[in-house]
């Protein structure tokens, strides 16, 4: 009877351990965010705790498939209000578009930083703003690129 026991616990625990590792790495990430929103109509009803950003169709949320990264964060029109300061942990996001909204940020997301030096930030029409990698928390950096 312990060997069966010993089994079931060896397999619980293997399945957590991968669920755990199959998340997404910007889940918290996501979910800060989320928490310093004023979210009036419940429009990110999807984004809870339970399920995950690239697999469990979170609202506006795209992922690289092999990745499990956020590259795209389309949240229009939902009349979110607060800050968007934790999306800068978002190293992957490459489109982001957050129009008729009412949120604010303490930097300002027209500055980035680019791990290699670009001749131009490929920008489409605002709002919606396309860029190669970029971390915005090291604009300090001697090799950061400033693009209004």
């Amino acid at each position: 009877m312990l060997s069966k026991h010993n089994s079931l616990s060896v397999i619980i625990f293997i399945f957590f351990f991968f669920s755990s590792s199959l998340s997404s790495p910007d889940f918290n990430t996501l979910l800060s965010f989320k928490s310093s929103l004023l979210d009036s109509s419940n429009a990110l009803s999807t984004w809870v705790n339970s399920t995950n950003p690239c697999t469990d169709s979170w609202l506006g949320v795209t992922c690289n498939p092999a990745t499990h990264r956020v590259t795209k964060l389309v949240l229009e029109n939902l009349n979110l209000t607060g800050s968007i300061d934790a999306l800068s942990q978002l190293t992957q996001l490459r489109l982001l578009s957050l129009k008729r909204n009412h949120l604010s940020s303490a930097f300002r997301f027209e500055l980035f930083l680019f791990e290699k030096p670009q001749a131009s930030l490929p920008l489409s029409q605002p709002p919606y703003r396309e860029f190669p990698r970029w971390n915005p928390l090291s604009l300090a950096s001697p090799e950061t690129r400033h693009f209004v």
